[in-house]
């Protein structure tokens, strides 16, 4: 047909639809119902047999909505038989008033909405056509990850850090001092607390030892048991056996006096084999072993002066379990019980360090983050669902609604 025949039969199906008033508006210019009325318009010049309509009145106001529906009822008391899905009780409603050929699908009883399978469907076809925009998505998810996420690790390190910090700098012991030490009992501590003390040994301090190769240098000794010895030796880790046959000596006099494991010393006691050498570095710990000769003794062998534990976490049930090896009646009413580093807070718990940390809401936070983007994207794709039905069409090309310059192509047909 050529344009003088087309005219006039455009102008009567825009009239059909009360549209006559906009022939000469651009496309882009209608309002949402217009352009409804409008798409239903061009169906009609087609002269189809069935019309399928989806959710013709979503996203429009109720005037728009009744206009609409009020069109539809037109199409199917002209003979056209017109398929209705819709969710709107109001068009609903309009199907039951037109009967002559006016049908609205009814979902199954008990079932709302789409099926798994077919929101599956749909969010693979979004995320393929790059409208679900799932890749800004990722990336503000993944950085909201790397950032939260790295901020905590962080923080965990930086406390696991400071807990390393403190059991090298043997700020997990506790010594009690003041009184008179069983060193058989002291050691068996490790052995009747179920681990909360990983170490323990009593100690006492000895006579003066002075190598002969520097007489006017003389050393203090102390006399140590076996459980003492492992403690201070193994400088933080448990050692199953120590040498207990010669002395042993910090790091500092082994290089002073030109000392290694299995040498002998000549001192003013008679010839002295080296046992072991132990690292005791200036930290704030006691420095009373940076600095001498540590002599081995059986812990049943007479009394000792102190007795020491290793625990880790610290617990103060635990730390007052020195008392027990005081003897009774033997001024331990004035013993007390003391940190062997002064450097540190003596009053340290890691557990409750670690849950009043300041990334304890992270969690929480990353929660609301995810729901915000959630309700974010949804809103999003849900104004971009109701500007494409508003405007009819999914692009955004400039077309004439004039029925004088109706064009006809691949893009105006549905």
């Amino acid at each position: 047909m050529d344009r003088r025949q087309t005219q006039p039969q455009a102008l009567e199906a825009m009239r059909l639809f009360d549209l006559d008033y906009a022939a000469d508006r651009r496309f882009s210019e209608l309002s949402g119902g217009e352009a409804q009325r409008l798409m239903l318009a061009r169906a009609v010049c087609s002269r189809p047999d069935m019309l399928l309509v989806d959710e013709p009145t979503a996203q429009l106001d109720t005037r728009t909505a009744h206009s609409v529906s009020h069109v539809l009822g037109n199409l199917a008391n002209q003979g056209m038989i017109v398929l209705v899905a819709t969710h709107d009780p109001d068009t609903r409603d309009a199907c039951a008033r037109n009967r002559s050929g006016l049908l609205c699908a009814r979902g199954g009883r008990g079932r709302v909405g789409m099926g798994l399978r077919s929101i599956f469907s749909e969010a693979i076809r979004n995320i393929g056509s790059g409208t679900a925009h799932a890749l800004a998505l990722f990336l503000v998810v993944l950085l909201g990850g790397v950032l939260l996420g790295g901020y905590e690790a962080y923080t965990v390190v930086a406390m696991e850090c400071e807990s390393l910090t403190r059991v090298r700098a043997v700020a997990d012991v506790d010594s009690v001092i003041g009184g008179t030490v069983d060193g058989s009992a002291c050691d068996r501590l490790t052995r009747t607390t179920d681990g909360a003390i990983t170490q323990a040994g009593a100690m006492r301090a000895g006579g003066e030892i002075t190598a002969l190769s520097t007489p006017n240098n003389a050393l203090q000794s102390y006399e140590v048991t076996p459980g003492m010895l492992s403690l201070v030796a193994s400088n933080g880790t448990t050692t199953d056996s120590i040498d207990m046959s010669g002395i042993w000596v910090p790091t500092e006099v082994a290089r002073d006096f030109g000392l290694t494991i299995g040498s002998t010393l000549s001192t003013s006691h008679g010839e002295a084999m080296v046992a072991g050498i132990y690292s005791w570095p200036n930290d704030g710990r006691d420095t009373r072993f940076a600095y001498t000769f540590l002599v081995p003794r059986a812990a049943s062998q007479g009394t000792y002066n102190e007795c020491w534990v290793r625990q880790w976490p610290r617990s103060g049930a635990a730390s007052n379990l020195l008392y027990s090896t005081l003897g009774v009646g033997e001024g331990s009413g004035q013993a007390g019980v003391t940190s062997l580093d002064k450097g540190f807070d003596s009053h340290y718990d890691t557990y409750a360090t670690y849950m009043g940390r300041v990334t304890h809401w992270i969690p929480y936070l990353s929660i609301l983050i995810g729901v915000v983007i959630g309700v974010l994207a949804v809103r999003v794709r849900r104004l971009e669902y109701a500007a494409a039905l508003h405007s009819g069409s999914r692009s955004r090309r400039c077309c004439s609604a004039s029925a004088r310059r109706c064009s006809s192509g691949p893009d105006w047909e549905h």
